[in-house]
C-alpha cells in the first residue's frame, strides 16, 4: 500500500556526501574480507562478524569526510 500524500522529513538524518559511496565501496572491498577475518579470529562468528564490520562501513559512510582526511 502506498502512502497516500507526501511524507513527513525525517529530521537527524545525514546525507552521504558527494563520492564519498564510490570511495568506500572500494575500501570496503579492498578491507572487508580482512576485517572480518580479524573480528571472526577475536572469537564471534562469522554471521556475526560480518554484521559487525557491515555496521562499521556504514558509520564510516556516514563520516567519511572526516575519515578521510
Amino acid at each position: 500500500m502506498e502512502p497516500g500524500g507526501s511524507l513527513a522529513r525525517v529530521s537527524g538524518v545525514r546525507t552521504v556526501p558527494e563520492g564519498a559511496e564510490d570511495d568506500v565501496a572500494a575500501l570496503y572491498a579492498r578491507c572487508f574480507p580482512r576485517l572480518v577475518g580479524l573480528l571472526v579470529s577475536i572469537g564471534g562468528s562469522p554471521s556475526d562478524a560480518e554484521e559487525v564490520a557491515q555496521d562499521a562501513y556504514v558509520k564510516v559512510l556516514m563520516r567519511w569526510e572526516t575519515v578521510r582526511g
